[in-house]
């Protein structure tokens, strides 16, 4: 998964001459949290009640990261 993902990241700095890349993953994913995390992403803020599903009120972390902070 780490290796996809960094692929599309370098594609988008890279290639599309991107300058930000948001990340959108639900709060409770503790397995996304720790990837963004080592792939320099930086955590922005919680978005409250995004989501229902299944009668629980999902919230969603956004996360960001820079051309500059990339070490890809």
């Amino acid at each position: 998964m780490r290796e996809a993902i960094e692929a599309i990241i370098s594609q988008g700095f890279d290639k599309m001459a991107l300058n930000r890349m948001t990340l959108l993953f639900i709060s409770y994913n503790e397995r996304s949290l720790r990837l963004a995390r080592r792939l320099y992403f930086v955590e922005e803020g919680v978005m409250s009640e995004s989501a229902l599903f299944e009668d629980e009120i999902i919230r969603d972390v956004m996360s960001s990261l820079h051309r500059g902070d990339w070490r890809g």
